[in-house]
């Protein structure tokens, strides 16, 4: 969360910004979890990376 802040300062947005930030990062798991029920946790660690998805074992 701390790089979606950085982000609105940088661009000199408010909330609504972070609002939009999170949810283009977030939008695309949103998708993927319901089609995927082997999927039992997901973990966002950078902007810059790729979100990593745990499996059932």
């Amino acid at each position: 969360f701390e790089q979606i802040a950085e982000l609105a300062m940088e661009y000199k947005t408010g909330a609504r910004s972070l609002r939009g930030i999170f949810e283009e990062l977030i939008t695309p798991i949103l998708y993927l979890i319901p089609d995927n029920p082997e999927i039992c946790k997901v973990e966002i660690s950078s902007l810059f990376e790729d979100a990593r998805y745990f499996r059932r074992k």
